[in-house]
């Protein structure tokens, strides 16, 4: 029997006896079995020969009382004679010398399945794993035990694996993988356990549905890439019978090893993206210049190639963000933020820190693995790979493998990695993509290391050979140096207590003695321990002078920070019973963070101090940039304690208080929150500065110095198998490459010549070149007129020829200047070199006449130059308007009573309430002005619909018209959908012209001032105050109507709290009443709208004073007003448009890509060519 899985052969003593056979070397050795715990012991070793077809082959083999086959052949033979299992067809080529034999996979003996059963009842609890006996028919030797389907539905878990029979009793290992308490009762069916005859082929795969497979790529010879990496991982092993037997067992998995290749592991738990039934959520695709399309175009086509990525039709749309690196490639993201809001969060537990490091202490030697890119390595369930959809301006496309950003990707990967590593679990750990083996001497280590790749190698996975370690006595793992000596704990997370320096000012020693006051209750004799520090600190600004800093305080100081650093202030491993919280902060040139848990008696833990001092570019950085930064840096050291942790964010900086959930107005922002997508922040929270204490301190007494700006960590973003999309220049290649235009800087005044050189002066930026004028001007029909009135009338004439070159003599007060006349065939092009090149700065008609006014001449030249101005794109896309927005005002039709017409907007966000409210949606009556302000806690089209439900209609009805603008809460399916039920008209406005809806837009501006003097200073309680500044609105005089809405909504005058009793009235019959308020209604309603009607025609006058009324037609080229200006630099006004569709005021315009923007006409601009 062939067995892959084996590093040695065997064979059976009584077979050997029946051979003529080598003298046996008699040495007893135990080799480890696939389960990780049982062990066989061999009698000695001896060669042996087979024959195949007359060729002889002979390898040692160790010699053993019992075995499943007669002779079992391991990888040292497999490799030695590049024997080629091919289990698709059923054959095994085995290479000897220049033949090549080929031998049939044949069963002669049908397969006997036993069943295994529990030999006793067996209790297990979460997370637990026992040793459990099974009972089967068969009587002794090494069979195959495969696991009960039973058993994974109960979540129990044990592995495929070849056990030891021993009186009709094996022993295999059990792991409760769930968290409810199992049972397994006796006599309960386990497994099974089958013997397997001498010519059938055997696999040793843990993977049920894969176990009678075999790697094809085993057969294939070492790669130059796998044997340097092997090679530079062993290096260090002197013993050369050590390296030998180390050599066979990496180059045997020398796969795993190659990183020219780029794998999808194989395996049966894809990572699952639960989003439960949500709709779909989409985005737009972030904008890109043509560079960054190209590179987009070039990395999708590699992950194409490489079967990371596949074109989608999905419904789901996240945007991608590429960033340049220093190299010129670039860093892939995708910004998975809406999609990680409504995914479910997965609770896979992480391995326990504090067990996992305590179980490793002791041993003589460890290996450590580390995953190339792991989480690309990881497959994406097939009906969830449509989620991961993101899209670009070259297609929508979807992931196959894990990306980095998504929610639930460490658990998810922790679930994967625990799973397949399970029968390991003995000798190893796992933590997400580090997977640590440990064993007590060399030749067990080695059957461990074995085991693992073994496992690695049959799912397809692929290391990272540069952070991988082996054969070592003392290994980083964890954040501890674990040795044959035990565990210790590495120095990083208190280094930056210890290393505080002492004070050696006043402000300094307030800083310090402010810093760790908010520990006071927790630290024992604080008040005693401190004194010394107290007694120089607490001094008035006269007697400052008298600060000292003596032994005592040095002391007092050192004692200090060790209470912060040991129990029971510091943890050495964090509780996962507790949440985690980080509280950072930023100064000027540092960042500081302190990482830390509370009890439910307020105790407070600390895990992890960090600062740092900010890179030279980043400390120019503004406020909120540093302080993301901040976040990142701190996140980035305590990724060991927070990776697959919800965790809480504490920073002073308000503005923060979002980045995670939505896109800010801030590139740098928008990145970090992009990178910190794979991190659990369960929220950000703003703390004031006062409150900050110690993450603020640490911000401003850093000592590491870090020169790299490049802050990104360096595998985020990248791609496995993407080649470097950007090319690199330096500054003198791109010197180098600069073609200089043949031009000179001109000077002209009224007493200088022209000097023309040979090599004359040149400046890179324009085309204008002053040594063709005189070719020019020959050429030129009014210079030929010129030189003839020279010729005929020299002394009338004010033109002077001088050099070739005509020149116009021009009186300035009491100087006469002599200008070089350009020819008409030169004067665009000078004009644009004294407008449009850099150090004219694209300035305005006075700046660029007087620019030239004094050194060349032509006719009409200031009728030209406006011309030229005029007609320049940049000015028209980047100037300012100095006039009146274009457009005159039309007042919406007043309806002819209460209830026909209503408008409604959104307003805020405002500080979030109490109650969880941030928005007010606001609704108005058109004819009597009457407004409903209702409080929700979110903008979106299910609000909107239930607002206007429950709050208007149910009480007045269906309107007949509904005026809203195009925002996402009103122009939607949903709103559409309820619009048409309800048989009103939805009309909506033109997008950016807010003055469509005016009335409402009247009302935000107005309530939102009232409703800011009546909160209390945390302004978290407007919602409580929105109804009484609403009544206030309903019962004032509105300027319009001249009415107030309450009494054109009742007919009345309100009564109001402070207003005497109303008189009364009395009727003959109950009819009466009806009829009086009917005829009293009517007189309110028509004398209202003759109001409206007045006052339209007021404002209407006045807004239409001295404002343009241009009106385009179907074909002409426009500027479109760009809604957001991305920065201040950016564009005003887009590149030209074309005019599709017109009804003035309204336009309808197309851009080169073809999409089409409706506008309204003070949103365009005329577009004048050149």
């Amino acid at each position: 029997m062939f067995d892959t899985g084996s590093a040695k052969s065997f064979i059976k003593k009584s077979i050997l006896e029946q051979t003529n056979h080598v003298n046996i070397q008699f040495k007893q050795q135990s080799y480890l079995m696939a389960d990780g715990s049982s062990t066989f012991n061999i009698l000695g070793t001896t060669e042996i020969f087979i024959e195949f077809e007359k060729s002889c082959t002979s390898i040692i083999a160790g010699v053993v009382d019992a075995l499943c086959v007669d002779c079992l052949l391991g990888m040292d033979y497999i490799n030695k004679y590049y024997v080629n299992l091919n289990n698709k067809e059923k054959q095994v080529q085995v290479h000897i010398q220049d033949i090549i034999v080929d031998l049939p996979m044949e069963n002669t003996m049908k397969t006997i399945n036993v069943l295994g059963r529990a030999n006793a009842f067996t209790y297990f609890h979460p997370n637990q794993e026992k040793p459990i006996q099974i009972i089967s028919h068969i009587s002794s030797g090494h069979m195959l035990f495969s696991p009960a389907d039973a058993l994974k539905s109960k979540g129990l878990v044990t592995p495929h694996a070849i056990v030891p029979v021993v009186d009709h009793i094996a022993t295999i290992f059990i792991y409760n993988s769930s968290m409810e308490n199992q049972q397994l009762l006796y006599q309960e069916i386990v497994g099974e356990i089958t013997p397997y005859c001498d010519t059938e082929f055997v696999s040793t795969i843990f993977d049920p549905q894969t176990r009678f497979s075999i790697d094809e790529d085993q057969s294939k010879s070492l790669t130059s890439t796998s044997e340097t990496n092997i090679r530079s991982l062993l290096t260090h092993l002197d013993d050369q019978q050590d390296l030998a037997e180390a050599w066979q067992i990496f180059t045997k998995h020398h796969r795993l090893f190659d990183t020219t290749t780029i794998t999808i592991a194989e395996t049966d738990t894809p990572h699952v993206i639960c989003t439960e039934n949500k709709p779909p959520t989409t985005s737009r695709p972030y904008p890109q210049t043509i560079e960054k399309q190209n590179a987009t175009f070039d990395i999708l086509q590699q992950m194409l190639k490489n079967q990371q990525i596949r074109p989608s039709f999905s419904q789901y749309s996240a945007p991608i963000l590429l960033i340049k690196k220093r190299d010129g490639s670039y860093r892939f993201i995708v910004d998975y933020r809406k999609l990680n809001n409504i995914t479910v969060q997965d609770n896979y537990p992480l391995p326990n820190l504090e067990q996992a490091i305590q179980m490793v202490g002791g041993r003589r030697y460890y290996s450590k693995l580390d995953l190339k890119s792991g989480y690309f390595q990881i497959p994406i369930k097939e009906d969830d790979k449509h989620k991961t959809a993101f899209i670009t301006t070259h297609g929508l496309f979807e992931f196959n493998v894990l990306a980095q950003g998504l929610k639930n990707s460490p658990p998810s990967f922790q679930r994967i990695m625990s799973g397949l590593l399970l029968p390991c679990k003995k000798f190893s750990i796992v933590y997400l993509d580090d997977i640590l083996i440990y064993s007590d001497n060399f030749d067990q280590h080695l059957q461990h290391v074995n085991q693992v790749l073994a496992i690695l190698n049959k799912h397809k996975f692929q290391l990272n050979p540069p952070k991988c370690e082996i054969f070592r006595t003392s290994i980083d793992y964890l954040g501890h140096t674990i040795s044959n000596d035990g565990v210790r704990p590495l120095q990083e997370r208190i280094e930056k207590i210890l290393s505080l320096p002492q004070p050696i000012s006043l402000h300094q020693a307030n800083a310090f003695i402010g810093s760790i006051g908010w520990y006071r209750k927790f630290i024992k004799n604080y008040a005693h321990i401190a004194v010394p520090i107290s007694a120089v600190t607490n001094l008035t600004k006269a007697n400052k002078h008298k600060f000292h800093w003596d032994q005592d305080q040095r002391e007092a100081f050192d004692k200090l920070k060790e209470a912060l650093i040991t129990d029971p202030l510091f943890l050495t491993y964090p509780d996962d019973k507790l949440s985690l919280t980080l509280e950072i902060d930023a100064s000027d040139n540092c960042i500081g963070g302190v990482l830390f848990q509370e009890d439910d008696n307020g105790q407070r833990k600390n895990i992890y101090f960090h600062s740092q001092m900010l890179p030279k570019p980043q400390r120019k950085w503004p406020t909120i940039e540093k302080e993301a930064l901040a976040i990142y840096y701190c996140v980035l050291r305590m990724k060991l304690y927070l990776l697959g942790r919800e965790f809480t964010v504490y920073t002073d900086h308000c503005p923060l208080r979002d980045m995670q959930l939505k896109p800010s107005n801030n590139r740098r922002v928008d990145r970090i929150s992009l990178i910190l997508q794979q991190y659990n922040i369960k929220q950000i929270h703003h703390l004031s500065g006062k409150c900050n204490c110690m993450a603020d301190y640490l911000s401003r007494y850093p000592r590491q110095v870090e020169d790299d700006d490049d802050f990104i960590e360096e595998d985020f973003g990248v791609v496995p198998g993407i080649q470097h999309c950007g090319a690199v220049i330096t500054r003198a290649q791109a010197k180098a490459q600069l073609t200089i235009p043949d031009t000179v800087i001109v000077e002209s005044v009224a007493d200088q010549s022209l000097v023309v050189d040979d090599q004359p002066p040149r400046v890179a930026g324009h085309v204008f070149d002053v040594t063709k004028i005189a070719d020019a001007q020959k050429q030129d029909s009014f210079y030929q007129e010129q030189i003839h009135k020279l010729q005929q009338e020299s002394l009338k004439c004010s033109f002077e020829l001088k050099g070739d070159i005509l020149y116009k003599i021009i009186k300035r007060g009491i100087a006469n200047l002599k200008l070089i006349y350009i020819p008409l065939s030169l004067v665009f092009q000078v004009v644009k070199v004294y407008h449009a090149s850099s150090w004219a700065g694209h300035f305005g008609f006075r700046r660029t006449y007087n620019n030239l006014k004094d050194r060349y001449w032509w006719p009409n030249m200031k009728d030209t130059i406006r011309n030229y101005l005029h007609s320049c794109l940049q000015c028209q896309k980047f100037n300012f308007a100095r006039h009146k927005s274009y457009g005159f005002l039309h007042p919406i039709e007043s309806p002819s009573g209460p209830f026909q017409m209503i408008g409604m907007d959104y307003s805020g966000p405002f500080p979030i309430t109490s109650q969880g409210n941030k928005y007010v949606l606001a609704i108005t009556d058109y004819f009597t002005k009457w407004v409903i302000a209702i409080p929700t806690e979110k903008q979106n089209a299910q609000t909107t619909a239930e607002v206007l439900h429950e709050h208007y209609i149910c009480i007045y009805g269906v309107p007949r018209q509904i005026l809203s603008d195009q925002g996402t809460p009103f122009n939607n399916q949903l709103v559409d959908a309820f619009t048409t039920i309800l048989g009103c008209h939805h009309i909506k406005s033109t997008p950016y012209h807010p003055q469509t809806n005016g009335a409402i837009e009247r009302f935000n501006a107005t309530f939102e001032r009232q409703l800011a003097k009546v909160t209390n200073v945390h302004m978290n309680d407007w919602d409580i105050h929105l109804k009484s500044v609403v009544l206030a609105y309903n019962t004032g005089k509105h300027a319009s109507t001249e009415y107030s809405p309450y009494q054109l909504q009742f007919g009345r005058h309100p009564n109001l709290p402070p207003d005497p009793p109303i008189a009364q009235y009395e009727f003959l019959k109950p009819n009466d009443y009806f009829q009086f308020f009917r005829r009293t209604l009517t007189l309110y309603h028509r004398q209202a709208k003759q109001n409206i009607i007045q006052h339209q025609q007021y404002y209407k006058t006045n807004y239409d004073t001295h404002r343009a009324d241009p009106k385009f037609n179907i074909g002409d080229r426009v500027l479109k007003r760009l809604s957001t200006s991305r920065t201040k630099l950016s564009s005003i006004y887009s590149d030209p448009m074309v005019v599709i569709d017109a009804e003035h005021p309204t336009y309808w315009v197309k851009n080169d890509s073809n999409d089409v923007y409706q506008v309204h006409v003070s949103q365009l601009r005329s577009f004048s060519a050149s």
